[in-house]
């Protein structure tokens, strides 16, 4: 029955119901053990590939390589190696963080083994720890240590809450299932190993350490910066004076913010920035309204900010997608010439609730700026992928 659908495939009409035919067709091969033959099937693709374009390459290519790995984890290195080599960066490419996904559900033990690329790592990390998670439910997950968590809660306080949060799940139901059928002595033990990993916690994001992570354990974190500023709920004014500092001492020539909750009130940062800077806003409409037309919207910009300041706002484009797509807004952050930051929450939350910034060196604002912020940018990027056109205007430049 197999071999006669493959050979039915040509017969399809549509591209896209041809290559989810031969997806089924390989994968059910590979449950009957049958990996050379689905191995074979799934090559069929790999001759479609120009076509994959229009039918949406990113997660097509996701799906294959995760199916890839299922049926040997050298197969899926040749679908990397073959078909995904646009980014500069070939690790920060979609199949590849697929790839790494599968790697790390199969081996949570490798955890400090992922590649330290803030963007790609913190969605492995997620998208993982969700899997692992599911697993349990499923009952196919293993328990793993003490020390294996530990290392994954480590990893994960450099992300954002969103990500903490799935990993920490997942490490909760870890250690429920590891003593679910224990003795009291080992229930004893139990809220004892919970206790030292939320000492192991506090020690690593201290709220005592205003200036940030302490040197001595600053080799810990893997991700791109080594400097932190650390802020609790309701040091919203502390978090803005910081930011503030930071705007003034390092914004050449241009900015670059990429926030999905950018609002009006936003643009008070603009004070701190050189009147002749260019600034480039990526958000969505969750905050600025472009309903009632872009030119009521520009009015609004630009009357707000002449009651801050008699100087002219500086020249400002904005680039705002619709509030579905906050999701693709992996990281926020700022991006100048020589610096960047992290801002991990979005601009209009800093200091409402505990968060960091993380400081980027200028090697790594334009690693993050050229395969992650540009790409942000890109009209036909959004366009050829998501299939929406961004509305984009500008607002200040003159008096």
């Amino acid at each position: 029955l197999l071999e006669e659908a493959y050979r039915l495939i040509p017969l399809i009409p549509a591209t896209v119901d041809q290559l989810d035919r031969v997806q089924t067709i390989a994968d059910s091969w590979r449950q009957l053990g049958e990996k050379d033959q689905s191995k074979f099937v799934l090559r069929f693709i790999f001759e479609r590939i120009s076509e994959l374009q229009s039918v949406g390459f990113d997660e097509r290519l996701a799906a294959i390589t995760q199916l890839a790995y299922k049926i040997a984890p050298d197969f899926a290195d040749e679908v990397v190696s073959r078909f995904d080599t646009r980014q500069p960066n070939p690790f920060l490419s979609t199949s590849n963080i697929a790839l790494e996904i599968e790697k790390l559900v199969g081996n949570p033990s490798r955890i400090n083994d992922v590649h330290n690329y803030s963007y790609a790592q913190g969605i492995i990390l997620s998208a993982s720890a969700k899997q692992l998670l599911q697993d349990f439910v499923s009952g196919r997950s293993t328990v793993f240590s003490l020390q294996v968590l530990e290392d994954w809660l480590k990893v994960s306080q450099i992300h954002s809450s969103e990500v903490s949060l799935n990993v920490s799940e997942w490490v909760i139901e870890s250690l429920y299932h590891k003593y679910q059928s224990v003795s009291s002595k080992e229930i004893v033990e139990t809220l004892i190993d919970v206790a030292n990993l939320v000492h192991q916690l506090a020690n690593w994001v201290s709220p005592e350490l205003r200036a940030g992570i302490p040197e001595s354990i600053q080799d810990s974190f893997s991700g791109l910066g080594t400097k932190f500023a650390v802020f609790q709920a309701g040091e919203t004014e502390r978090a803005q004076h910081w930011l503030e500092q930071w705007l003034i001492t390092n914004v050449d020539g241009y900015l670059k913010i990429c926030d999905p909750y950018f609002g009006i009130e936003q643009i008070e940062y603009f004070r701190n920035i050189p009147i002749d800077c260019k600034i480039i806003v990526i958000t969505t409409d969750k905050k600025l309204d472009t309903t009632r037309g872009v030119e009521v919207l520009k009015a609004e910009l630009e009357l707000y900010w002449r009651k801050l300041s008699s100087q002219a706002m500086p020249s400002t484009q904005f680039i705002v997608v619709p509030e579905e797509f906050e999701g693709r807004f992996h990281d926020r952050a700022l991006i100048s010439r020589k610096a960047g930051i992290d801002i991990g929450q979005s601009l209009n939350g800093i200091g409402k609730s505990r968060g960091k910034l993380t400081l980027l060196t200028e090697e790594e604002a334009k690693e993050l700026e050229k395969t992650y912020i540009d790409d942000m940018l890109n009209q036909a990027t959004w366009f050829m992928q998501h299939g929406v056109a961004p509305t984009i205007f500008s607002a200040g430049g003159s008096l």
